[in-house]
């Protein structure tokens, strides 16, 4: 299949062709992933994993440090 940039705004904009959109179960409003790869960009739907885990990064606030813990108490004949 072929497409062809246009201008959108101060970006580029792609369109995808609605064979594929159907394909891919893309909608308005789907959010995708953009990587650079050797061979060009590769488009894909955006991985919920890495979104969950970059909300959870942002909401640790930047001033936290971490407890130090111990596990003595779990395993009293360990040595650290």
């Amino acid at each position: 299949m072929v497409s062809t940039i246009r201008k959108w705004g101060n970006s580029l904009g792609l369109l995808v062709p609605k064979q594929l959109a159907d394909a891919m179960k893309m909608t308005d409003g789907t959010e995708v992933e953009l990587l650079q790869t050797e061979d060009g960009i590769l488009i894909r739907p955006k991985d919920n994993a890495s979104t969950l885990l970059a909300s959870i990064i942002e909401g640790v606030p930047e001033d936290y440090e971490p407890e130090e813990n111990s596990f003595d108490s779990l395993y009293p004949s360990e040595e650290w």
